[in-house]
């Protein structure tokens, strides 16, 4: 461990239901200081939920709620019945789900153990980065590159659904689709440099979470399909890999963010695409629609952005199977105005 490095341990306080977190930090710079400690007790449980997959963001308000109301993921939820606390880090299921820390949701949500859940919250720590760069130049954590993983899945066989939904095997060889063994569809997630980063299961029907992330992949730092984009006087951008393959097998080019918000990580990674427009192919919900105003007031500085209206019924573009209705949606996109104001 050079001078540079660090250690981090923490500890739980479960008297106030946050996490403490004592960061050590050896070999200073400083001659007069061998260690210096910084305490922690708040974390930023909404980026948290979302990067673990669980949208967070409350429709038709862009106000900064603390306590807010979801269906709860693990029970036929007809009214909403999840009680989320942002700034306790507390949840609770009137339906009996469960209760407690926001560790214990997100670790039941994904199915990681508790070790995985604990070691994948402690990388949300917004201080470190300012306590590092009193003492030394820290390279920004974004700009950080992903580490290359190793998945294990069965690749090259996919569950029947995927079929019924008229994907063909060539898209899915494409994609390097597989199974996880249970009737989810797995799917490598590469980086912009091409590296497999991590891998998303889109399960059967019936099963919460829909979708499950690997372990530790940071999905703010991923733009799918950024990698493999061919030159195009277009390119669509949809909130799910689903959605984008489903483009692609139509022969339109196409990237997804993985939610419906845009760090500021894939904005920079999206402004470095060598194309005249982007068109939003966002679900076509108030979730949807209201996250395509925010992204292409971001995205509308650099190039034309549009918004491809989906008809009513349809939830996301992929719902779309009538081919000739998909490239009339694409046709007929609306611009936006330059700060990304609509023009109905």
């Amino acid at each position: 461990m050079d001078s540079r490095s660090y250690r981090a341990s923490f500890t739980r306080d479960c008297r106030h239901f946050s996490y403490k977190c004592v960061w050590r930090f050896e070999g200073m710079v400083r001659k007069d200081k061998s260690e210096q400690e910084t305490e922690v007790q708040f974390y930023p449980w909404e980026d948290i939920l979302n990067e673990a997959g669980f949208e967070t963001e409350v429709k038709g308000n862009s106000e900064r709620i603390a306590q807010r109301v979801f269906r709860c993921p693990f029970h036929d939820d007809q009214l909403p019945s999840l009680s989320i606390n942002l700034d306790s880090g507390q949840w609770i299921c009137y339906a009996n789900c469960g209760a407690g820390h926001l560790d214990s949701f997100i670790s039941k949500y994904t199915g990681w153990s508790r070790l995985q859940t604990d070691v994948f919250i402690r990388k949300f720590s917004e201080n470190v980065e300012f306590q590092l760069q009193d003492t030394w130049n820290v390279v920004e954590e974004e700009d950080i590159p992903l580490e290359e993983v190793n998945l294990e899945y069965e690749k090259g066989e996919v569950p029947n659904w995927i079929f019924d939904r008229e994907f063909t095997a060539k898209t899915l060889i494409d994609a390097e689709a597989g199974t996880n063994g249970r009737g989810g569809l797995v799917l490598p997630i590469r980086d912009n440099r091409g590296v497999i980063v991590g891998s998303v299961t889109r399960q059967s029907s019936g099963l919460h979470p829909k979708y499950l992330y690997s372990f530790g992949l940071k999905k703010s730092k991923i733009v799918y399909g950024l990698y493999n984009i061919n030159e195009s006087s277009f390119v669509c951008l949809t909130e799910g890999i689903l959605d984008t393959l489903w483009l692609k097998q139509h022969n339109f080019e196409s990237i997804a963010i993985l939610g419906a918000s845009m760090s500021k990580k894939q904005e920079s990674l999206i402004n470095k695409l060598h194309t005249s427009e982007l068109v939003l192919c966002l679900d076509n919900d108030e979730t949807g629609i209201a996250a395509s105003q925010q992204i292409a007031s971001k995205l509308s500085k650099h190039r034309l952005v549009s918004f491809a209206r989906l008809p009513d019924g349809y939830k996301d573009i992929q719902e779309i199977r009538d081919v000739s209705l998909l490239h009339s949606v694409i046709a007929n996109r609306t611009e936006l105005g330059l700060e990304g104001s609509f023009k109905w």
